[in-house]
């Protein structure tokens, strides 16, 4: 261990939280005032808790504006089962570093982030119990990961340099990159809820699984990350996995019995993700009872035998989603709902979005919802046929919502349903917010304006007419003598 003079840098707790947030005032009158603490984590050269970088939020106190009413106070802990710190540094600081016999000493920490995450944090509430929530951290700080080992190496020069106390090492300068854990460090793993007694009543657990599975389409790309002092080559190489995702692979909720969390009920949900284009397949919940509930998904690269020549448009318009020009094909199609009881599965519902193409500008859009007819047989839709005569089967389905008119930015501004009952709906700030919405009407039989958001169905201003955008009545004040029109389209023509 060397020691320099300098100043301190060891973290003031007392003063490590100034300048955050520390009081919201509602327009209400209520407010809420969050307390603050450093950061904690286990140093695992002393084994001993140290302030690490950064505050963490140790309580949130709400009050309202009514006197004599309790404030609510949820109060943070950040502890392992131990009843020590959960938090964890994903680098280990480092200040100076050997270069053959020659200490390099820098001002700043060398580290590519000064950061920590907790493995375990519980949510607590006067009066209500508390909840634990508990965090995957794979390869944090001190583990033995190979994707950040050092090596060293030299010029051939003569006499060749020594290479005096450095060392390889693990998470040491350069700091190669980690990257084969960022996409699963802080996934959640259990959520529990806890009566005031500190007793489990309920649990959830979250497993996961990479996608695709190691090995198969996942493949391994390779990096270096090196740094030159002098004639002396610091370098780490490190393994990047590629084509690969860590996705939720069941969640489990259980709901424990007073008297023992070894008795439970307990619900699974399972996620199937297909087998070709990764995306979700179909999702499976099986109850404490026996039941399987089953919601399976279909979506347009299910369909990709689609003709781009075939005349019926749904089926161009699969065909072109699925095409390299559009490139759409994780666009939703169908969806499937079941229940299975002793080994008999049925199905109770089931949706089926039909795509088309839509002018000014010019795309493919839903334009056409179908749900199940009912009874006991269903057959999922189905392109049958190839070329101009390609159909898409869907005889256990019937229509009941149209699309009429889209905006320029994709919104549906009129629609109608089986019957014929016409709606519509008008936006607002840049097409991103409803303004108003319509039965038996749809936009072009509409004359609405608010004088301050334009719609495009909004009454029009005569020409050589002065407004005012200084007037107590709205940025569009008008002469009284003024005159305001619109055009639109009778209901029915």
């Amino acid at each position: 261990t060397t020691t320099f003079n300098g100043a301190d840098r060891s973290v003031n707790a007392s003063t490590v939280m100034y300048g955050a947030l520390r009081r919201i005032t509602y327009p209400t009158g209520g407010s809420a005032t969050i307390d603050y603490q450093a950061n904690q984590y286990i140093d695992p050269e002393t084994n001993s808790v140290a302030y690490g970088p950064g505050v963490r939020v140790s309580q949130v106190t709400i009050s309202d504006n009514i006197s004599g009413s309790p404030s609510i106070i949820r109060s943070y802990a950040y502890l392992t089962t131990s009843n020590t710190s959960s938090g964890k540094l994903r680098y280990k600081p480092v200040f100076a570093f050997h270069r053959g016999n020659t200490l390099i000493v820098s001002e700043n920490n060398l580290a590519p982030e000064e950061s920590l995450m907790y493995e375990r944090v519980i949510v607590s509430q006067r009066g209500k119990g508390s909840t634990v929530y508990e965090y995957d951290l794979p390869q944090m700080y001190p583990a033995v990961a190979p994707a950040t080992y050092v090596k060293i190496s030299r010029f051939g020069t003569s006499p060749c340099p020594a290479l005096g106390e450095m060392k390889p090492d693990n998470f040491g300068y350069p700091y190669p990159p980690n990257t084969n854990y960022d996409l699963e460090q802080g996934l959640i793993r259990f959520i529990t809820d806890r009566d005031g007694n500190g007793n489990a009543v309920s649990q959830k657990e979250f497993v996961y699984e990479y996608l695709p599975a190691t090995g198969t389409n996942s493949s391994m790309a390779y990096g270096v990350r090196y740094e030159k002092v002098d004639n002396i080559f610091l370098s780490g190489k490190y393994t990047i996995r590629v084509n690969t995702a860590k996705v939720l692979k069941d969640e489990i909720v259980r709901t424990f019995d007073r008297t023992s969390t070894a008795l439970a009920i307990a619900t699974t949900t399972s996620y199937t993700y297909h087998a070709s284009h990764s995306m979700l397949e179909r999702t499976t919940t099986s109850n404490s009872n026996g039941e399987i509930l089953t919601l399976k998904y279909k979506y347009v690269k299910d369909f990709s035998g689609a003709s781009l020549s075939a005349s019926q448009p749904e089926v161009l318009a699969l065909a072109q989603l699925n095409s390299t020009a559009w490139y759409m094909h994780g666009l939703p199609v169908e969806t499937i709902s079941s229940i299975t009881r002793s080994g008999v599965e049925t199905v109770t519902s089931a949706g089926l979005t039909l795509y088309g193409s839509v002018a000014n500008p010019a795309r493919i859009l839903p334009v056409q919802r179908l749900n199940f007819l009912g009874g006991t047989t269903f057959s999922p839709a189905s392109l049958s046929g190839s070329g101009v005569s390609q159909q898409l089967v869907r005889t256990s389905y019937r229509p009941y919502y149209f699309v009429d008119e889209y905006d320029a930015f994709g919104n549906v501004l009129t629609w109608h349903e089986l019957k014929g009952v016409k709606s519509g709906a008008l936006m607002v700030h840049n097409a991103c917010v409803p303004v108003a919405s319509f039965a038996y009407a749809g936009a072009s039989n509409i004359v609405f304006s608010n004088f301050e958001s334009p719609t495009g169905r909004d009454l029009t201003v005569p020409a050589g007419v002065a407004t005012s955008d200084e007037a107590y009545t709205g940025r569009k004040s008008l002469p009284w003598s003024s005159t305001l029109s619109q055009t639109v389209v009778k209901q029915g023509s």
